[in-house]
């Protein structure tokens, strides 16, 4: 019946937070119903994939193990490192033109090592870190990258040479071309920073408006990684839980599979107030297929409005110690009026946050607008200079039309009066 299709809809729009118009809402119950009556369908959607012909003799040789981010306004496809078919560790960097469907360089180190051809390249990426001069991370894969601001992206963590993990981060600007090592700070009170554990083969999500990363999972060439890290973007720190020195940050719960190669998307509503991880797969000593989706709080990664103590028993159960006179008893009004009114105030920080958010969000796009516009008045003003150019020149060529068509004259009116003398001779001849 219609209405069973109507209620998987509505769980899919309030869980994933997806907004439909009326006909897009009808195609999609229709494509439930197709894809349920239909035993010999494999698909809802039916596609085709195509090679796509890219120019240029340029570009990244055979790899796995890289990160390809899509990166700027004009939504570009970055490429970085990753491991060639000879187990070689790479940190060269290119990015596909969708303008111009061809690979370029994309940063420094790339840019001076590059050869005429992938195979040129392939032979010199592999020792970028050692003959370049450049800024540059070492050659690695297995590692994140994430979209960062305008025309900028963050990597994090991965394997190198040896097998080492890293747990270093990088910030590559698209437009400069030039890398940049990142030392994030930490929001423990305590002003210990704590930098997540060094790790290969993580996933990353972001949240709440692309301001949050969260980086799940991995491994460290001995077992899975439990720690989940949370880096802000907007402030470049990391989100550290402490009971005791931080209890303003909620600790955030690890998938109960973690390991290397596992993914993970998130879903947010229109707003960005609800959320939705979703993790699958990974190794760890065994591959999995465990698909675990997780809600996360309004307040994420605040507390919220939880921020008293609580005493947790064996069962999981909160309790209340109760008190045994009038003064404690006056203790526990006072203390409950204070939680009352910290609570409000931490309620109207997390409302500032959101609305800070909110402004951050308006503020990328006043920005990109901007940039926009700034493009469109470079492009009107080198059409400008241009036309200009051109009218000069077309000027330059009327005077000197001018003084040939003026010379012409001079000469005609001479070759006229030689004519004339001329005839005049004859005549006096005769």
């Amino acid at each position: 019946p219609d209405y069973y299709y109507y209620y998987l809809v509505l769980l899919y729009v309030y869980y994933y937070g997806v907004s439909f118009s009326r006909t897009s809402f009808l195609s999609l119950i229709h494509a439930f119903r197709e894809n349920s009556s239909s035993s010999s369908s494999t698909s809802v959607l039916k596609g085709a994939w195509i090679p796509v012909h890219v120019k240029g003799k340029r570009g990244p040789c055979a790899r796995r193990g890289m990160s390809v981010t899509k990166v700027g306004k004009d939504g570009d496809v970055v490429v970085f490192g990753g491991e060639d078919e000879d187990r070689r560790y790479l940190n060269d960097c290119w990015r596909l033109d969708f303008k111009t469907m061809s690979w370029v360089a994309c940063d420094e180190n790339t840019n001076a090592l590059t050869g005429n051809s992938s195979e040129d390249q392939k032979e010199k990426a592999a020792v970028a870190s050692v003959s370049a001069t450049f800024v540059t991370p070492a050659a690695r894969a297995e590692h994140v990258a994430i979209p960062w601001g305008r025309d900028k992206m963050i990597i994090f963590g991965g394997t190198g040479a040896s097998f080492k993990c890293f747990d270093d981060l990088y910030a590559l600007d698209v437009s400069s071309g030039k890398w940049k090592a990142v030392s994030a700070s930490s929001s423990s009170n305590n002003n210990v920073s704590k930098t997540p554990l060094a790790r290969a083969g993580h996933c990353v999500a972001s949240l709440k408006n692309d301001r949050y990363a969260l980086i799940i999972g991995g491994g460290n060439n001995q077992n899975g990684v439990l720690e989940t890290a949370i880096l802000d973007l907007n402030e470049v720190k990391w989100i550290t839980s402490d009971d005791e020195n931080n209890p303003e940050f909620m600790k955030f719960e690890s998938p109960k599979f973690v390991g290397e190669g596992m993914s993970a998307v998130s879903f947010e509503s229109v707003d960005g107030n609800e959320s939705v991880l979703m993790t699958f797969g990974g190794y760890n000593g065994s591959c999995g297929n465990d698909l675990q989706v997780y809600k996360l709080p309004n307040e994420f990664p605040t507390r919220g409005t939880t921020i008293a103590k609580e005493t947790t028993t064996t069962t999981g159960k909160t309790t209340t110690t109760p008190s045994t006179n009038n003064n404690n008893n006056n203790n526990n009004k006072g203390d409950g009026e204070d939680e009352k009114k910290i609570a409000e105030l931490h309620h109207l920080l997390t409302q500032a946050r959101e609305e800070a958010n909110q402004i951050r969000a308006d503020a990328r796009l006043v920005v990109d607008a901007h940039a926009s516009l700034q493009s469109k008045l470079e492009h009107t003003e080198r059409m400008r200079v241009d036309a200009e150019s051109l009218l000069k020149s077309e000027r330059k060529i009327k005077a000197q039309l001018n003084d040939k068509l003026e010379r012409l004259d001079r000469e005609n009116l001479r070759l006229r009066e030689r004519l004339k003398e001329y005839e005049g001779n004859n005549k006096a001849w005769f």
